[in-house]
């Protein structure tokens, strides 16, 4: 099973993953080399724990690159963490470490130990945040 995280702090984690992606965008090269050169800048990216539980479950594939790859699967974890918000077992090889991630969170009501960059308002100027948890 899980220990003794409570189902309410998989959820927390829940809502941060789907709330968080990584995004990445091109922009114009900072020292172009020929016309249109532009390069990839990440936008936003994955929550801390999730990148932490990725670098956990390494790929066995090689790569042509040295980027980092892994075995976990987006989807895999957003299924185990609403079922394990919603109290069932699961016997998942990721139930451990998302369990040992869950116990390492603040208690519950409290932001977790590093918060994303607020975003108080949009290109319009209207407020964003209003009544949302510091963590969404």
């Amino acid at each position: 099973m899980t220990g003794a995280a409570l189902p309410e702090v998989f959820g927390v984690l829940l809502a941060e993953l789907e709330s968080h992606r990584l995004e990445v965008a091109l922009v114009p090269a900072p020292r172009p080399r020929h016309e249109c050169h532009a390069v990839r800048v990440a936008v936003s990216r994955n929550p801390t724990w999730y990148r932490r539980l990725c670098a956990w479950f390494p790929s066995s594939r090689r790569r042509a690159k040295s980027l980092p790859d892994t075995r976990v699967r987006r989807a895999n974890i957003v299924s185990i963490l609403s079922q394990l918000a919603e109290g069932r077992p699961v016997r998942s090889q990721y139930a451990q470490p998302l369990a040992r991630i869950a116990s390492t969170l603040p208690a519950l009501g409290v932001a977790p130990a590093i918060p994303p960059q607020p975003v108080t308002s949009s290109p319009a100027g209207e407020q964003l945040s209003e009544g949302l948890p510091p963590w969404l």
